[in-house]
């Protein structure tokens, strides 16, 4: 009697299908054995609760205001530093409240502080 009851069928790509069979012979196992213990040793996260439009918006906007400076320096050959300052600052934040949010940190302790 068999001990596995239950099939579940897949497709795979030619290059995956030959990804699969070289992992699974460099352990000495079947496809089979290697995906079943794929299945029970590997460890699948939760995704970060986080708002991407949000992070799209402001990371956008900064580009906005990076891409304007940048036009009216070239047209009055001057550059705003204090403005260039603060937009890099707004993006420095963006970019580390990103790296927070997939860093495994939850948005609740990035509010706290």
């Amino acid at each position: 009697m068999r001990q596995r009851t239950h099939q579940f069928g897949f497709f795979l790509n030619a290059e995956e299908k030959e990804k699969l069979q070289k992992k699974a012979a460099a352990e000495s196992m079947s496809c089979s054995e290697y995906i079943r213990k794929a299945i029970t040793e590997t460890e699948v996260k939760e995704a970060p609760k986080a708002d991407v439009p949000l992070l799209i918006r402001d990371v956008r906007r900064a580009g906005f205001r990076v891409e304007a400076l940048l036009k009216r320096a070239n047209e009055t050959h001057m550059l705003d530093a204090p403005e260039l300052r603060r937009t890099l600052v707004e993006v420095y934040l963006v970019v580390n409240r990103i790296r927070k949010i997939y860093a495994g940190d939850s948005e609740e302790k990035e509010n706290e502080k």
